[in-house]
């Protein structure tokens, strides 16, 4: 089955391009999948299920928006550091 939710991130990234905006974008922790240890946010995504990896998507869609060719206003999200536990 498709994406559920890639029309409407399309719409949301391509709104926030076309309005010279900063997206704030919220994320979850669907996309890592089963994880032992801490959840840190330079693991790699290995969602399992349909959801995780609909989210999965979701999150490198919007990364891959903060490209110049892709988005006026980069993503304003601090780089990751491996110091960063959730």
């Amino acid at each position: 089955m498709d994406n559920p939710i890639r029309p409407l991130q399309n719409a949301i990234l391509e709104g926030a391009a076309a309005a010279d905006a900063k997206l704030i974008v919220g994320d979850n922790l669907y996309m890592y999948g089963e994880v032992d240890g801490p959840i840190r946010e330079d693991l790699p995504y290995a969602a399992a299920t349909r959801k995780g990896k609909a989210r999965a998507e979701a999150a490198r869609q919007a990364l891959a928006a903060t490209s110049p060719a892709k988005c006026a206003s980069p993503s304003g999200a601090p780089p990751i550091s491996s110091d960063r536990v959730f």
